[in-house]
């Protein structure tokens, strides 16, 4: 039997020799990665909404987590995108007053 210990995030992982730090086990590994997942899905709703999506993915495949995570990507990038187009299609109006063009920039990204 091949010793194991606990690593960091409190997952089961081999202790010694050429595999060590590897999962244990592959329902370890899928934990890992569900978890891995989870997180990237509240993080990206984070900064797209302003607040963490709570939503039970107890019964979700790696692929919907994978799609809803992909969902989440393209709201940040879109929302991303939008900000930078305001900020230029405000900037002449921002550089009438500012002293250079670095500072009207600063100003309508603010202004965002």
């Amino acid at each position: 039997m091949t010793a194991t210990t606990t690593d960091f995030f409190g997952y089961t992982v081999i202790a010694a020799g050429v595999d060590a730090g590897r999962y244990a086990t592959a329902e370890v590994a899928m934990q890992s990665y569900f978890d891995e997942m989870h997180g990237l899905i509240s993080d990206l709703s984070k900064d797209v909404l302003g607040f963490r999506l709570r939503q039970d993915f107890s019964d979700a495949s790696f692929f919907q987590m994978e799609m809803e995570a992909d969902h989440w990507a393209r709201q940040l990038e879109d929302e991303l995108t939008r900000e930078d187009r305001i900020v230029e299609e405000n900037l002449q109006s921002f550089m009438q007053y500012a002293p250079d063009e670095e500072t009207a920039r600063r100003w309508a990204k603010e202004f965002v």
